[in-house]
């Protein structure tokens, strides 16, 4: 699934180029958003542990410096790190099941249908919403609006998608 939906995106990205179309920020809320700060905040956390594994400083001590760039505590950083790994499974797995139908389609054995492929990108999105509500379950309710004010506001606001992709 993931390789037809890097195919396809590079195919749409050619065609906004050649039509002029430049990118545009996506709206609060948008599922995608947060699953891209989750990777984005993953990416961050490893950072921490390996400055941490050379003894330079300690891992709460790297992970503080991410946290605070984020408007949120070191044990908020930490439980947006656990609602990562706990999602990553449930993608893997509807990952997996587009994959076998993108084999059996391409093999000739199943015909193409467009509501399966949507129902597979729906079913991420909603494995996303539940691990957004799950997050903010999890923190403060001062520390989820600090932390939902960044991801649909700075964060955001770094995000770009194919003008109307979305």
């Amino acid at each position: 699934m993931m390789k037809l939906l890097v195919i396809i995106s590079l195919l749409f990205l050619g065609a906004c180029v050649l039509f002029g179309q430049t990118g545009v920020t996506p709206p609060p809320g948008d599922p995608m958003v947060f699953y891209m700060f989750l990777r984005h905040h993953d990416a961050l956390a490893k950072d921490a542990r390996a400055l941490a594994a050379t003894g330079t400083a300690s891992t709460r001590d790297a992970e503080m410096g991410a946290a605070v760039s984020m408007h949120v505590g070191v044990d908020d950083f930490v439980r947006i790190g656990e609602t990562y790994q706990q999602l990553e499974p449930a993608l893997a797995a509807i990952d997996a099941k587009a994959n076998a139908y993108r084999d059996a389609v391409t093999s000739g054995a199943t015909a193409l249908d467009v509501a399966v492929i949507r129902s597979f990108s729906a079913s991420r999105n909603q494995a996303i919403l539940r691990a957004r509500a799950q997050l903010q379950g999890a923190l403060a309710p001062e520390a989820w609006q600090a932390l939902s004010a960044y991801i649909d506001g700075e964060y955001r606001q770094s995000v770009r998608v194919a003008g109307g992709a979305r």
